[in-house]
């Protein structure tokens, strides 16, 4: 009784904090509008004018897509499978492969980590605080997708496709694999997504198209990458993540956004997995 008392208390708390992030989030878009609108809000750009070309970012990009797109085919395991320690590695093993690919790529166009924005143009202080506050003008538009894209799916009488990562979290009971998993999505996810997104994809799109053309498609693609009940969801995350890195020139800045979130959604399975286990 007790720990269901509890448990009502944390779920009132977490039901808070997002309708109080929600507020800020809109309260947030609005200032950000009538900034750009009064031209108070100056975009930093990128550190250093990536010189690695749209080329390479096309073809890794085209690999990131075409892997998925199959995966995407092949459609969700089969009832009662779960999602195997070997799958998931191999995930894993994937992201960090396309980011060396990345890295491999901006290294023999001779530049460095400085040209995806580590350090980047502002202190990483104020960048990481800047990351959180486009994360926050994010959260209205994504819990609006998601009751947009929930509406859409029961009304094609689609099946909700849960996120891998979600599904072992919220059933697995093997400790190993849940705090691998965790610390998968809260680190290992966000640096390498943010090398290769960010970095990489948008910084040669940004350069050949301009900002508005380099937002949209880096974000499409990153979408693209992730459950299509996610797509979008995700594609608003993205967008945020972006502009965030094009307001400060540092990577820490979405860096810290994309913690920040999967952090937050960590928190909501594992809520959300003592509920079910209550």
């Amino acid at each position: 009784m007790e720990a269901r008392r509890d448990l009502l208390i944390l779920g009132g708390l977490l039901s808070a904090a997002a309708i109080a992030a929600i507020a800020a989030g809109i309260g947030l878009i609005v200032q950000l509008l009538l900034r750009l609108w009064r031209g108070d809000e100056a975009f930093a750009g990128p550190p250093e004018p990536p010189r690695w070309g749209l080329l390479p970012a096309l073809l890794l990009a085209a690999v990131v897509v075409g892997i998925q797109a199959l995966s995407h085919l092949a459609g969700p395991p089969p009832d009662g499978r779960e999602v195997t320690a070997g799958g998931l590695a191999f995930g894993v093993a994937f992201q960090v492969m396309i980011a060396g690919a990345a890295l491999a790529v901006v290294r023999r166009a001779g530049q460095g980590l400085g040209a995806l924005g580590l350090p980047g143009r502002t202190p990483a202080p104020r960048a990481f605080l800047q990351g959180l506050r486009f994360l926050l003008m994010a959260v209205p538009l994504v819990a609006g997708a998601r009751v947009v894209t929930t509406l859409v799916e029961r009304a094609l009488g689609r099946e909700t496709i849960q996120n891998p990562a979600a599904e072992i979290l919220l059933e697995t009971d093997a400790l190993g694999m849940v705090v691998a998993v965790a610390a998968m999505a809260v680190i290992q996810a966000p640096l390498v997504e943010e090398i290769v997104f960010r970095g990489f994809f948008f910084g040669a799109l940004r350069e050949r198209f301009g900002r508005a053309p380099g937002v949209v498609v880096a974000s499409a693609i990153f979408a693209f990458v992730h459950p299509p009940s996610d797509w979008l969801p995700i594609f608003f995350l993205g967008a945020a993540f972006a502009l965030a890195y094009e307001r400060t020139g540092s990577l820490v800045a979405p860096l810290a956004a994309h913690f920040a979130n999967n952090a937050w959604g960590i928190l909501t399975l594992f809520f959300l997995r003592a509920v079910s286990r209550a």
